[in-house]
């Protein structure tokens, strides 16, 4: 598996030009882009997920919709769309929806 490249960030969620490789620690006072992404019916039932048995950390554990880290060049809305369909096998698009 190839290690991913993230973006690293301000306090401020202002982008730096530094990225990191997703294995390595993350340096002092910078941060990266996280999205988490909760879905809901129209009964406001939560969708949430089983983690992989296998997994090194919460393996078998029940975790929110989806979610993980946005990748290089990523925006929050990119990464949570992507994340959906990796995790969840459905196509979304946040386009006009404001995320919080």
């Amino acid at each position: 598996m190839n290690d991913e490249i993230l973006d690293l960030y301000t306090q401020d969620r202002v982008k730096t030009n530094q990225k990191m490789m997703r294995s390595e620690k993350i340096p002092s006072h910078l941060y990266h882009l996280a999205v988490h992404i909760c879905l809901f019916n129209d009964r406001d039932e939560m969708l949430i997920q089983q983690r992989f048995k296998k997994r090194k950390t919460w393996s078998g554990l029940w975790d929110m919709s989806a979610g993980d880290s946005a990748l290089m060049n990523e925006t929050s809305y990119m990464a949570a769309e992507r994340e959906v369909y990796e995790e969840l096998g459905i196509q979304l698009s946040l386009k006009d929806i404001r995320l919080f």
